[in-house]
């Protein structure tokens, strides 16, 4: 193969030519010819018209295409031959099957006509024309400038904060090139110059030419490809946007040429255009993938934000020197939107522009071969505009009703008041229509109405209290000025980050006076709280030393008068009770001894008897206040220390010190409380924390509400402050335990997310618990399903102190109920199925019940023994046998039977009590059925850890002599012009040493149970990443091969380093490998999972969450887990088609997903009927049988080389 500037030895020329592709087998697909050369075409597939997916092409097929090309002489239909030189995913390069001068001339001259019936050709205007384009180039030499150089200043700050998230030395080194290289040129200036080119003179700077080869296929080579595709990807979005604008510009600019048929019509500064020239500047800079994407995506957002003003400053513009006024001209907008897809997000206007071109296209379709026109219909209306429309609205008014749904729970919060509600009001019809018209308004926390809502949630905080009207205040009349421009026309995204920015930015003084206040407070609090430590340390040392004790009668009286304060002091002066309080209990401790009482501890040396007086006077001089009392403790000290002998002065017993600064309050329990409810209480006073609000009732009778500023270190005191974080009340423990009780006082835990991000969540909360309850319960009779019964068994058995006499498990079955659905119809079927579950709630002892599907119930009963369990389920044979159960005034005779399982049975596995009430139903039914049986110890048991020691064998020979077999089966994106690409799913076989396939599931069972995954995992993706390395060459036409993950694999935090050195010692790229970890084994290890999922993600690959929806755990957990799809489990898929309620499942997994910002994988897809069902949801991509059958690897290879 030659390399890729061998490769481009001809010109290309951008062209926008729809045409359809058709086999030698006579299929065919739409198209739209993206450019051409000399030596062949670029092609992107357009999906058909009935849903069908594009022809899957193979290198060195024929190909031919047919379209209609502009003449001097008018529209002319044309056939090309060509051959397919490559195919990658919907695109195709086609080598022209014979060289032909011709035909590119024709290509050529069409495009040049193109550009000529638009007022915008290459110096062919005339008259007025002129005109008209100069004061478009007037318009965009004033708007353009900064536009352009945002998106080049946005770009360089994002690839900044980039590089700390990049995972290698490689990856750092060219991003940082891309800033230097961004930073050392600033290109507006050329940028517009060849933007001014492109979409007013029609010119573009051609592509350097090496010597042409006659014959030679020039086709786009891979790098190129990648830049076309970002650029491709952005344009469309932008298209949509604003294809309104564009389609009016257009149709003016063609009214005033007189254009009968526009041709591929090309409207100046169309998003094309402007993605064109970055694209170009990104290859000129030699920019990698990373910086590329950064690039585009500044685009997008800036582009998105300034655009529609520039097209309305260009539209004021053609007023201005007179031009025509647009027409409704149905073909321009079909010519614009020419090959273009749609995306899966709308505005209502969207939605209604989408019906009227559904209508227009249908209409084309009568007679695709009349012109030209019909010939772009044909193209064009290969999408099925009216399941479009259907999907587009549904989008809108889902992100519409979650958009009310968020305003209602703000509206409900604890902190809103008037303030708040009133400002509300104001916001809530434009964030609704925000919401609605952006997909990603709810997971994108800097979008500026959010962050208007934020701010004023922050705010209210700061308020008098929450019921302020605005008028009340002046923080409410500024903010209510401030939101006056909302909901304006013309009010844009710039404007309203202008507001939320100010809303902020007097937020931000409340805030800081607030914390400057509280501030305060807490200091005041943390020094009178030193000072009650400081007294309880003295009264506790002096207590330890001498209560109790012998000591002169002169201590007590010295304690008194000042010594306890001195000491005080000197363990507040000295920090918790350093040298200096030790000096003055050694002052204490001196005197006890000299004078002779019961010494602390042994006293050695001589005490210098005048320095102790003189010290102690000194210390007493600065903290005895009452000079009369401090004088005549003076002179007795004095006069015992020189006049006195041990032995020689009176003893007597030292009182206890009291703690005077103890709480006032009793601690006690209140009367009527219990110790159980008190202890409840006490555990939630403990949890409260500093910033929680309290609610508690005033004097006046209203409520006030203040928050908690400070806690004492044993949470036996509250203070809190009021809206200017100023003191407010102090609060006992006791006391906030009995305003609990008595509900006159009511705490709110601190919650310092935005107010939007925590009404997101209460959104999604409310989406997971409706389908956790739709997945657990069976809707019809309202009891629990199979997998939720059988989880609720399993726990059960798993009890450690269940009684192996009691426990009791029915497994029901209504007799001959198939004869009732033939006979009396479905819904008589389902009267019955309702009578019996409401029978079964009535039956003592019955804890679970549930419907396991079709006619099969199941109770559990834990609490009762054999004995009872055969009375009652007699009882229900019996009740249902008498059941008044009629159809058309006939009664209908019932019976069921039932199979009794005594919960000692699980001694030998959980799986055996379930095939012994299979057996045990078997034979009641074997038996004539109305009727119950128990399962015997001698009935047959399933030996089933005997066989999976004989499968852990089958295990390590496996791994030792290469009996494993990788196969691999296709997930495709369900909508072709998605722009997603698909991939394949990597699947373990085995095989005997006769080389005959074993059951897998056996076989990963054994491995599980004996901790072999982790071997196996490593296997299949050394052994993968090794087939990739060998393969990378096709690997543009396979994509990508995701890896399955064990539970064990997915909490083992060696296995990065495993796949870290795959990648170092294959050099493949990591885009090409992904992950699946399927939702129990991720759930069950979360912190680990998570951890890894980020790593392999850092590497550069991507994961999938497998089996979503089958553990039904907390779909919170999708916040840790960073994973790129959702897999929704097959259990759901499979029968989706039949089943209402596995439908409506599927459909809230979906939403869920789309509404987290994920893509979503529908498995176990085995015909047309489920995939138009995961198609209807809006599913993004399809696997299973009926997309196609898994095949080895090494066939998969086979047929690349036969393609």
């Amino acid at each position: 193969m030659s390399v890729p500037a061998e490769r481009r030895r001809y010109e290309r020329h951008t062209i926008k030519l729809p045409g359809r592709l058709k086999t030698e087998a006579g299929q065919q697909s739409a198209c739209v010819v993206r450019d051409y050369c000399s030596g062949g075409l670029l092609v992107q597939q357009l999906p058909d018209e009935a849903g069908e997916p594009p022809i899957r092409w193979k290198s060195g097929q024929t190909a031919q295409l047919k379209t209609d090309l502009l003449t001097p002489n008018g529209p002319r239909r044309v056939r090309i031959e060509a051959v397919v030189a490559w195919a990658n995913g919907d695109f195709l390069g086609l080598s022209f099957a014979r060289t032909s001068d011709a035909v590119v001339k024709a290509l050529g001259d069409h495009d040049r006509l193109a550009r000529s019936d638009n007022p915008v050709g290459s110096g062919a205007t005339r008259g007025g024309e002129a005109l008209y384009i100069e004061r478009l180039r007037q318009v965009a030499n004033g708007a353009l400038p900064g536009v352009l150089s945002e998106i080049l200043v946005k770009t360089g700050e994002a690839l900044l904060d980039k590089t700390d998230q990049l995972g290698s030395n490689v990856e750092m080194q060219q991003v940082m090139g891309d800033i230097n290289a961004l930073e050392g040129t600033r290109r507006e200036d050329a940028l517009l110059t060849k933007l001014l080119a492109v979409a007013l003179d029609g010119k573009a700077k051609p592509a350097p030419q090496a010597d042409p080869v006659p014959g030679e296929l020039s086709l786009v080579d891979p790098d190129d490809f990648e830049r076309w595709l970002e650029a491709s990807r952005v344009a469309t979005l932008l298209d949509r946007l604003f294809t309104v604008q564009l389609n009016g510009i257009g149709s003016r600019l063609a009214a005033a040429r007189s254009v009968a048929t526009p041709g591929s019509l090309t409207v100046p500064f169309e998003p094309q255009q402007f993605t064109g020239v970055l694209r170009d500047l990104a290859k000129d800079l030699g920019f990698g993938a990373i910086s590329r994407g950064v690039l585009f995506d500044q685009a997008a957002r800036i582009l998105e934000d300034k655009l529609g003003g520039f097209y309305q400053e260009l539209d004021a513009a053609l007023d201005a020197v007179g031009a025509p006024a647009a027409q409704a001209n149905g073909n321009v907008a079909m010519l614009h939107s020419a090959g273009r897809a749609p995306q899966a997000s709308a505005t209502e206007a969207e939605v209604a522009r989408a019906a009227a071109l559904g209508k227009r296209q249908g209409d084309a379709h009568a007679d695709p071969q009349t012109d030209i026109t019909g010939g772009f219909a044909t193209a064009r209306g290969t999408i099925d505009q009216r399941l479009l429309q259907t999907l587009l609205a549904r989008e809108v008014k889902e992100r519409t009703s979650h958009a009310q749904e968020l305003m209602s729970y703000i509206a409900e919060t604890p902190d809103v008041g008037k303030g708040l509600s009133g400002w509300l009001e104001q916001l809530g019809e434009p964030l609704v229509r925000e919401a609605a018209a952006d997909q990603t308004f709810f997971h994108d926390k800097q979008n500026p109405m959010r962050e208007i809502v934020d701010a004023l949630g922050h705010l209210q905080m700061f308020r008098p209290h929450a019921d302020s009207a605005p008028s009340d205040d002046p923080i409410g009349r500024r903010v209510s000025q401030l939101l006056q421009p909302i909901g304006r026309a013309g009010t844009d995204r710039a404007a309203s980050r202008e507001i939320a920015s100010a809303v902020r930015e007097l937020t931000g003084e409340q805030s800081r006076q607030y914390q400057h206040n509280v501030e305060g407070v807490v200091q005041a609090c943390e020094g009178q709280d030193r000072v009650r430590r400081a007294h309880q340390a003295v009264v506790a040392d002096v207590n330890r030393r001498y209560a109790g004790r012998q000591v002169p009668e002169l201590i007590p009286e010295l304690i008194d008068v000042g010594w306890r304060a001195v000491l005080e002091l000197a363990w507040l002066r000295s920090v918790d009770g350093g040298d200096s309080y030790v000096e003055q209990l050694g002052r204490l401790d001196g005197l006890v001894a000299r004078l002779g009482g019961e010494p602390f501890e042994h006293q050695s040396g001589e005490v210098n008897t005048e320095q102790l007086g003189d010290g102690i006077a000194e210390e007493l001089a600065i903290v005895a206040f009452d000079p009369f009392r401090r004088n005549l403790v003076e002179r007795r000290l004095r006069d015992a220390l020189r006049g006195s002998t041990p032995g020689d002065t009176r003893l007597v017993e030292m009182p206890p010190l009291v703690d005077q600064r103890a709480d006032a309050e009793s601690q006690s329990r209140p009367d009527g409380v219990s110790e159980q409810v008190w202890n409840v209480l006490l555990e939630r006073c403990m949890n409260v924390m500093v910033g929680d609000r309290l609610r508690l009732p005033r004097d006046s009778g209203d409520e006030q509400e203040l928050r908690v500023a400070w806690i004492r270190n044993d949470h036996e005191r509250f203070v809190t402050v009021d809206h200017r974080g100023l003191r407010a009340r102090e609060l006992g423990l006791t006391e906030l335990a009995t305003g609990l009780h008595d509900r006159r006082i009511a705490v709110d835990p601190s919650d310092g997310r935005p107010l939007s991000e925590r009404a997101v969540d209460s959104i999604l909360s409310r989406m997971e618990e409706q389908l956790a309850h739709q997945a657990a319960h069976d809707s019809l009779t309202g009891l629990i399903n199979r997998q939720q019964f059988q989880l609720a068994l399993e726990q059960a058995v798993a009890m450690p102190d269940r009684s192996a006499d009691t426990g009791i498990l029915f497994w029901l079955d209504i007799d001959q109920f198939r004869l009732v659905n033939d006979i009396h119809g479905y819904a008589t079927g389902d009267r019955l199925l309702v009578a019996v579950a409401r029978l079964l709630e009535k039956v003592k002892g019955a804890k679970v019940l549930g419907h396991l599907g079709g006619d099969r119930f199941a109770a559990l009963l834990p609490d009762i023994d054999l004995a009872d369990g055969e009375r009652r389920a007699r009882e229900i044979c019996e009740g249902v046998h008498g059941m008044p159960f009629d159809w058309g005034g006939q009664s209908i005779a019932l019976s069921a039977s039932i199979g009794i399982v005594n919960l000692s049975v699980a001694e030998e596995g959980f799986s055996a009590v379930l095939q012994a009430a299979d057996s045990a139903l078997a034979a009641a039914k074997a038996a004539g059925g109305s009727q119950a049986y128990v399962y015997r110890e001698d009935d047959p048991d399933i030996a089933r850890r005997k066989e999976s020691v004989h499968w852990v064998v089958q295990v390590d020979d496996a791994l030792e002599n290469g009996r494993l077999k990788l196969r691999c089966q296709p997930i495709v994106p369900v909508r072709p012009d998605s722009g997603i690409a698909p991939h394949y799913e990597v699947l373990l076989g085995v095989h005997s040493g006769a080389d005959r396939p074993l059951p897998i599931a056996e076989f990963i069972d054994a491995a599980e149970r004996y901790n072999r995954m982790r071997s196996v995992d490593r296997w299949v993706t050394r052994t993968v990443m090794d087939w990739i390395a060998a393969q990378r060459s096709r690997m543009s036409r396979f994509r990508g091969f995701a890896v399955n993950l064990s539970g064990q694999t997915a909490s083992d935090p060696s296995f990065l380093d495993f796949v870290r050195e795959q990648f170092q010692r294959t050099g493949i790229d990591p885009a090409w490998l992904s992950f699946e970890v399927t939702e129990t084994a991720a759930v069950s290890d979360l912190s680990s999972t998570a951890g890894i999922i980020h790593d392999l993600k850092a590497l550069g690959c991507k994961v999938a969450l497998d089996d979503f929806g089958s553990g039904l755990a907390s779909y919170s957990y999708l916040k840790e887990l960073p994973v790129d799809w959702l897999k929704i489990d097959g259990v759901f898929v499979r029968k989706m088609a039949a089943s209402g309620e596995d439908y409506a499942v599927v459909k809230s997994i979906n939403e869920i997903g789309h509404f987290l910002g994920k893509k979503t994988i529908g498995e176990y897809v085995a015909d047309e009927q489920i995939l138009r069902c995961v198609s209807e949801i809006g599913v993004d991509f399809a696997q299973g049988y009926g997309i196609a059958p898994p095949m080895l690897l090494d066939d998969l290879l086979d047929d690349a080389k036969s393609a």
